[in-house]
């Protein structure tokens, strides 16, 4: 009795180990994130929180030359990760807008992921210009510092 009674004990502090180095792996949930092109066709300075390991999600502010002569405008935005450990596949869905302006984007992307950085890049698909660009792509790249 007292050997089954053991070895159940030592089971569950094996899997409550386990379950902690997961947890462990999320304590840097928040992120400072450059972007260059993507969603707004200029640059955008982030922050990013990482909700679950699947899903984050981020706000910020940049310019966008192309639409409306380099006015400035707000982030919006979330991601689903696939994969795990440091390469990801990643899928995000999001808003770009301003006083005069509101765009949504969809994008599916690479993510290389370390304990403290990462660097996705992510092709957009920027929709809802005007009747003469309905959809207008877009290549992301971004580089966060995990904080």
């Amino acid at each position: 009795m007292t050997l089954i009674i053991s070895k159940f004990g030592f089971t569950q502090g094996v899997s409550n180990l386990d379950h902690k180095d997961s947890f462990d792996k999320l304590i840097r949930r928040h992120a400072i994130v450059i972007e260059g092109l993507g969603k707004t066709w200029g640059s955008t300075l982030n922050y990013e929180y990482r909700f679950h390991e699947k899903f984050s999600g981020g706000v910020g502010c940049g310019t966008t030359p192309v639409f409306y002569g380099g006015e400035l405008v707000g982030v919006g935005y979330g991601i689903f990760h696939f994969g795990k450990e440091k390469n990801n596949f990643v899928a995000s869905t999001g808003l770009v807008f301003s006083s005069r302006l509101i765009l949504s984007n969809l994008g599916l992307g690479y993510e290389y992921e370390s304990n403290r950085i990462y660097f996705r890049v992510m092709p957009y698909a920027i929709i809802g210009l005007d009747n003469d660009y309905p959809i207008l792509p877009s290549l992301g790249l971004f580089f966060g510092i995990k904080i």
